[in-house]
C-alpha cells in the first residue's frame, strides 16, 4: 500500500514534468519564430537553442536556428544545424535546399549542387532548388549543365526575374545573343528596376553592333543607379560607336570621376576624345571656310 501512495504521486509527476518540457518546447519555438519575424536573429538563436536543450531531437528548431544563422551570415553555424536538420529527418527537401543555399553563400557551389540535386530527389517540383542548382553551376562555369537546369526552373515557375536575367548571362556566355536578350526581356518584364539586367542586355545589343538599342538601356541603367563608374564607362564606349564623341567625353569623364581605380584606362581614352573632338572642329570649321 505505502508503495503504491508512492508511485502513484511520482507517476503524476513524470506526467506533468513531460507536459511542462513539451509545452515549454513549444513556448520557445513560437517566441522564436516570432523574434526571426521581427528580424532580431540572436533572440531567435537564443530561443531555438533553448528549445534543442529541451528536445535534443527537435528538427524545427534545428532548422529554424539554422535560417537565423544564415541570416546572420553565419553560414558555417548554419550548416551545422541543417545537417542536424538531415540527419534527423532525411526526407526532408527544404533542409537540403537550405543547406545548399549556405554553401552557394561561402562559393562551395560543388557541395551546394549535390544539395540542389538531393532537394529534387526528394521533391521533384522544386522550383527554386533547379534554380540556385542553375546558379551555382553558372559560378562553376558549367554553363550547358546551367542552361538544363535553368530550363526547368522556368518550366516549373514562370515568374522569377533573377533566373530568367541568369539564363539570359548563360545564353550570352554560350555566344546565343539573341536567346540572351529574348530573356534579359522578359526578365525586365518581371522586374523593371533591375539595373545590372538593363547592362547585360546592353551588352548582348553592343556585340549585335545594336548600339542605338544598347545606349538606350545605359541610360535606364544610370537612372536607377546614378553613382556606378562601370554604366557611364561603357556609355562611352557606345556614344563612340554612335558618332556621340562629346557625349562619350562627358561618360568617361564621369566614370573617372566615380572609379578612379579605371585610371589607367580612362585617361588615355579621354585624351584620343579630345584629339577627336578637336580634329571634328577643324574639320567642320575647314568646310565651312
Amino acid at each position: 500500500m505505502y508503495l503504491k501512495k508512492l508511485i502513484l504521486p511520482l507517476m503524476m509527476l513524470l506526467f506533468l514534468a513531460f507536459n511542462l518540457s513539451a509545452q515549454t518546447e513549444k513556448e520557445l519555438v513560437t517566441s522564436a519564430d516570432a523574434k526571426m519575424d521581427s528580424k532580431d536573429y540572436n533572440g531567435a538563436i537564443t530561443d531555438y537553442t533553448a528549445a534543442i536543450g529541451v528536445n535534443p531531437n527537435s528538427s524545427y528548431a534545428y532548422n529554424g536556428r539554422g535560417i537565423s544563422y544564415y541570416y546572420m551570415g553565419k553560414y558555417d553555424e548554419a550548416i551545422k544545424d541543417f545537417t542536424k536538420v538531415i540527419e534527423i529527418q532525411p526526407d526532408f527537401a527544404s533542409a537540403y535546399f537550405a543547406r545548399g543555399n549556405s554553401f552557394k553563400m561561402i562559393k562551395n557551389y560543388e557541395d551546394a549542387v549535390k544539395d540542389y540535386e538531393q532537394a529534387i530527389t526528394l521533391k521533384p517540383e522544386y522550383s527554386d532548388a533547379y534554380g540556385n542548382k542553375g546558379l551555382s553551376l553558372y559560378s562553376l562555369k558549367n554553363y550547358e549543365d546551367a542552361l538544363i537546369a535553368f530550363n526547368k526552373a522556368i518550366e516549373l515557375n514562370t515568374e522569377n526575374y533573377r533566373i530568367f536575367w541568369y539564363r539570359g548571362k548563360t545564353h550570352s556566355r554560350l555566344k546565343d545573343l539573341n536567346k540572351a536578350i529574348e530573356d534579359f526581356t522578359s526578365s525586365l518584364k518581371i522586374n523593371p528596376d533591375n539595373p545590372d539586367c538593363y547592362y547585360d542586355r546592353a551588352i548582348s545589343y553592343s556585340g549585335q553592333n545594336n548600339y542605338k538599342s544598347a545606349l538606350e538601356d545605359l541610360n535606364k541603367a544610370i537612372v536607377l543607379v546614378p553613382d556606378d563608374g562601370e554604366f557611364y564607362f561603357d556609355r562611352g564606349v557606345v556614344n563612340i560607336e554612335l558618332g556621340n564623341y562629346e557625349a562619350a567625353l562627358a561618360d568617361y569623364t564621369k566614370a573617372l570621376e566615380l572609379k578612379p581605380a579605371l585610371k589607367n584606362d580612362l585617361e588615355p581614352r579621354i585624351e584620343k576624345l579630345k584629339a577627336a573632338i578637336e580634329e571634328k572642329k577643324n574639320n567642320d570649321t575647314t568646310k565651312d571656310g
